[in-house]
This record gives C-alpha cells, sequence and structure tokens, in this order.
C-alpha cells in the first residue's frame, strides 16, 4: 500500500503587486496555517518519505514549513516544474517517477490542479481544496502504474475543518 498526500500551498500573499505569480510568498494566515496542518498530519499519519513541491515560492515555503514541524530534512525536498500549473497530467506524472523504494510521497501544488486530481483519483470529494487543505489517499500497486479513479481517500483535513 502506498500514500500521497496532496496538499494546496498555504495562503499566499498579494500585498506586492510587482511580483511575479512564482515569487508570491506566504501570508500572515498562510504562515499560521501550515504549521498547524503539520501538526495535524503527524498525529494522524507520520513522516511521507518524500515530498515534492512547486517551484513557486509559497509552495516551497509551504512545504519548508511542513516537513520543519513533521521532522523532515528540508534539504530533501524536490522541486519539479510540472506542478507549476502544468494541469493535474502533470501531478500524476510526478506521482508516477516516484521511485518504487518509496511508499509515500507528498505532493505540493496547486488549484485548481489538486483538487481536479483528488476528485478524479478518489471520488468526488471536494468542490475546491482550500489552501493549506490536506488529502491522504491509498493505492494498491506500483506508482508507475497510478491511473485516476484508482485510489481510496484517507483522510481529507484542512485548516477551517472544525469551524464547517
Amino acid at each position: 500500500m502506498r500514500y500521497i498526500y496532496l496538499v494546496r500551498h498555504a495562503k499566499s500573499s498579494w500585498k506586492d503587486k510587482l511580483l511575479s505569480d512564482r515569487q508570491r510568498p506566504l501570508n500572515k494566515r498562510g504562515k499560521e496555517n501550515a504549521p498547524m496542518m503539520a501538526e495535524r498530519l503527524k498525529e494522524r499519519d507520520g513522516i511521507p518519505e518524500l515530498i515534492v513541491s512547486s517551484p513557486a515560492k509559497r509552495a516551497q515555503m509551504t512545504a519548508n514549513t511542513l516537513a520543519a514541524v513533521i521532522g523532515y530534512d528540508s534539504e530533501q525536498i524536490t522541486t519539479d516544474e510540472r506542478l507549476y500549473f502544468q494541469d493535474m497530467e502533470g501531478i500524476l506524472e510526478v506521482i508516477q517517477d516516484t521511485p518504487e523504494t518509496a511508499n509515500s510521497v507528498m505532493i505540493v501544488g496547486h488549484n485548481p490542479d489538486m483538487t481536479d486530481l483528488l476528485n478524479l483519483m478518489a471520488g468526488h470529494v471536494t468542490g475546491n481544496m482550500p489552501t493549506c487543505a490536506i488529502a491522504t489517499i491509498l493505492i494498491k500497486g506500483k506508482w508507475k502504474d497510478v491511473r485516476l479513479g484508482m485510489a481510496d481517500l484517507v483522510d481529507y483535513d484542512f485548516p477551517k475543518k472544525d469551524l464547517v
């Protein structure tokens, strides 16, 4: 059994209008939500064996914060261009390229791709993954054989879940 943690980056700042989309950092709420969600993940599921992030600054900041809290060496975080608005097919390719020696991978990316992939992998879960949401899905078989519709939802958490 293999686990995929799909993570939408934490809330980003639009304060500096001169920054490119890739350069936008996390805002105050994003900086608060990421460690909180990491603690919740750590209590439930433990530590993923691999973390792969979009190259966007907000995704990198989210991945690094999650890694610090769960005890994952941030030097081991991989950046993959296919996670920066390459559609859900890009995310699926990253998952399929996961080394077979790993049993879990965390993917830190963007909407709408994360929501689309989650819903097509595990059945309709949500209309929109909020910022810093983490969906844990289970697959059986090899990473290279992962296809849409072949995962089971294990957990779905987001910062305001307790308020809904």
